[in-house]
């Protein structure tokens, strides 16, 4: 296919990796017991990820020529800053590695302050070339992910990576790949060997009150640890909980909260109606969407073939079963995935509908089996809310039907309609005009005001109209009377803004 013009930050990932190839690399793994520390993290209320770059630094005071590099030609770079880049996975699946500065003279509290808001800008790709540039020590971390023993590659300007993999019954494999011409296997597993106490004694470079002590040469920080509930919130009650807290709701909402709230150390459970997290976004929202749009798009695009010499390609059929398929597969594959990193953070997902007794007692409905109770101490709702159906007459009692759809319910069509009357001419409402007009669909869009995508700017909505109301009907400032019939044989009655009346069947 026709490729894309990389971002500045994927140009950037590319040429290390392929400037990576000449480096002269060697691996050493140590299986260490990370128990104490994650109830560490856990009692000052930060990221087991900051503590471990707290462990990783503590241990490098020892062993500076860890956070060295080489320079060409024959030099070597002597570092005492310990700016660690750590991976994080972004929201479109990609790798980012945002840096932890000054991690030797900073506390958890303030690491991990500094922490929270990288990792926002990280997942959504909008770090600064300063939050991302020049680390002196790399962290890659996929235990939660399931992942047993991997070997992650350094780049150019860091002398080591470190890989973290899955806890397993000898402990949890740390594996450092290191550049040669800067360190050699004995410096390497001395340091290792500090890591590992470092990380299984962690009260012996804690302070009394629990936080990591700042740098000799650093001021004294009164700054409290950041805990992942809002201040003025009420902690989780103490309490000989199944649980201390359950998430209901596996959607965009409860999976986050669940995934923060065991990355600092709270045992959690997360009870979801579906056998995958996901919610709306997977199950019913953009993931779909966009799988229908790719198959669109196909479509779409045929036409233009004639163009640039391919011929014969100007109508293309359109096989409902397999864009149906893809689309299972599209969201099953994901929602499989996303439940392998739950469960790699230790996230007890259950399937099944939620259901409270009392205060602390959740009833557990599954799809199959018996009904069972767990007590917890805190719960977070996270069930989300269906598609909004407006006051139109007839509207509700055709949903029923399957005569009336939502941007939920759509999923369920067996056939793309001959015709289709869409209300409401917002961003889902024109994107589902858009796919079904590309499968052969006749459509009116319906819209109460002025114009459609009014949440767009203005100019660049204007020129979206423009374009598509060459290939869709709309009608604005258009009222609804009523729809009525039976699924396949619906019409819908309305006005157009001078009053005048009108059907679509």
């Amino acid at each position: 296919g026709q490729g894309r013009a990389m971002s500045s930050m994927e140009k950037a990932v590319s040429h290390a990796m392929t400037a990576s190839l000449t480096l002269p690399t060697f691996n050493a793994t140590m299986n260490i017991n990370t128990a104490a520390l994650t109830a560490a993290a856990k009692a000052n209320k930060v990221s087991v990820t900051v503590a471990i770059a707290k462990a990783c630094s503590v241990a490098m005071e020892k062993f500076p020529r860890m956070n060295w590099a080489y320079q060409p030609v024959d030099k070597l770079v002597e570092r005492s800053n310990h700016d660690f880049g750590v991976a994080v996975t972004s929201n479109d699946g990609g790798l980012v590695v945002p840096i932890l500065h000054g991690i030797e003279k900073k506390s958890l509290a303030t690491l991990q302050g500094d922490w929270g808001g990288l990792v926002e800008r990280a997942r959504i790709r909008k770090l600064a070339p300063a939050e991302y540039a020049n680390p002196t020590f790399t962290i890659s971390n996929m235990g939660m992910m399931g992942v047993s023993h991997f070997t992650a590659i350094p780049t150019p300007g860091i002398a080591a990576i470190l890989a973290i993999a899955a806890n397993g019954p000898q402990g949890t494999p740390f594996t450092l790949t290191c550049d040669h011409r800067v360190l050699n296997g004995a410096e390497v597993a001395l340091y290792l060997n500090a890591l590992k106490q470092t990380i299984e004694a962690p009260e012996s470079w804690l302070g009394a009150g629990g936080a990591a002590a700042e740098s000799v040469a650093a001021a004294v920080t009164t700054s409290a640890p950041v805990s992942p509930i809002p201040e003025g919130a009420a902690p989780i009650p103490e309490g000989n909980w199944d649980f201390p807290v359950v998430v209901i709701g596996g959607g965009p909402g409860g999976e986050d909260c669940a995934r923060d709230l065991a990355d600092h150390g709270i045992k959690v459970m997360m009870v979801n109606n579906e056998p995958f997290p996901g919610g709306e976004c997977l199950w019913r929202g953009c993931i779909p969407s966009k799988a229908w749009r790719a198959a669109a798009d196909v479509i779409r695009n045929r036409s233009h073939d004639a163009e640039i010499g391919v011929d014969g390609t100007q109508a293309p059929t359109l096989n409902w079963a397999q864009v149906e398929k893809h689309r299972r597969w599209v969201q099953t594959s994901r929602g499989d995935m996303a439940l392998k990193a739950d469960k790699g953070m230790k996230i007890d997902v259950r399937e099944g509908y939620g259901e409270f007794v009392d205060a602390h007692t959740l009833k557990i409905s599954p799809v199959e089996g018996e009904a069972y109770t767990v007590s917890f101490g805190a719960a977070v709702i996270a069930t989300g809310a269906p598609a909004f159906v407006p006051p139109i007459p007839g509207a509700r009692e055709n949903l029923a039907t399957g005569g009336v759809v939502t941007s939920d319910t759509i999923w369920n069509l067996t056939a793309p309609p001959k015709k289709m009357a869409i209300i409401g001419g917002g961003v889902i409402g024109v994107e589902m005009a858009q796919i079904f007009r590309d499968f052969g669909t006749d459509i009116l869009v319906l819209e109460r005001h002025e114009r459609i995508l009014g949440e767009i700017e203005d100019e660049i909505g204007k020129s979206l109209i423009g374009l598509l109301e060459k290939e869709i009907s709309v009608v604005t400032n258009a009222s609804i009377d009523g729809a009525i019939g039976t699924p396949g044989k619906m019409s819908v009655a309305y006005k157009n803004a001078a009053g005048e009346a009108h059907t679509f069947d």
